[in-house]
């Protein structure tokens, strides 16, 4: 009877120590090309935000994805539902409609799970519909809740650099007042200029940062922002 030899303590060790040089020379090399390459400088026209003005090409914009019952009656998908209040308040409603230029078009950006039939209707409702692909996922990210997954097509907007600046809203948003006197803002007209000594906080293995940058949103859901000028709760939305 052929029995297999094992391999003996000193082979064992053997294979260890090579394993373990392996790597000290792998971490060597990561190490030696990582301190070598040209420290982060921050480029002044890199991703550079220019001053808007009156003039300036502005929207207002929301994500819609299809509804995961698959119901045949377009009025029980909720967020169709919320779509279509939005675009009456943005566009028709006197107490909340755009006052200060009724030109800035109101996207829906749709995934290709939205039905032409409602793409059809939200058009007719004077909402300018927008068909997006879906974004490419990798495998590590999954969801329990199909529609969760379709969030990620909602950076399809930062391709729209047609615009100077997009007020994104959710679709399930309702306005108490208009909302467009926003981009008259100094916050929004006039981008911030990046910190110098941020450059620092930079990985070598990082994108530079842009030259200026545009932040108008509440940092965080969870809490209540207020205000300093009126006390009052901002309003939900993203920009």
């Amino acid at each position: 009877m052929n029995r297999k030899k094992l391999p003996n303590s000193r082979s064992r060790g053997s294979f260890i120590r090579t394993c373990a040089l392996l790597l000290l020379i792998s971490i060597s090399l990561s190490w030696f090309y990582l301190s070598n390459r040209p420290p982060v400088v921050l480029n002044p026209n890199y991703g550079l935000l220019h001053t808007t003005s009156a003039s300036s090409r502005v929207a207002i914009a929301t994500f819609l994805s299809g509804d995961s019952s698959n119901t045949e009656n377009d009025n029980d998908d909720p967020y169709f539902l919320a779509a279509r209040i939005l675009t009456y308040q943005l566009l028709h409603d006197p107490q909340t409609q755009n006052n200060n230029n009724t030109q800035i078009p109101f996207l829906i950006l749709a995934t290709t799970s939205v039905s032409e039939r409602k793409r059809t209707r939200l058009t007719l409702d004077g909402a300018t519909v927008i068909p997006v692909e879906d974004l490419p996922l990798p495998s590590w990210i999954s969801t329990g809740v199909t529609r969760w997954k379709d969030q990620f097509t909602k950076l399809r907007i930062f391709e729209m650099v047609e615009y100077e600046r997009i007020l994104f809203i959710d679709a399930d948003t309702l306005l108490t007042h208009p909302i467009d006197g926003i981009f008259n803002e100094d916050i929004i007209t006039t981008p911030s200029t990046t910190l110098p000594s941020r450059q620092n906080q930079l990985r070598r293995d990082e994108a530079p940062l842009p030259a200026n940058y545009l932040f108008a949103a509440r940092s965080d859901n969870a809490f209540k922002v207020r205000s300093a000028y009126d006390g009052a709760e901002f309003v939900e939305l993203l920009l």
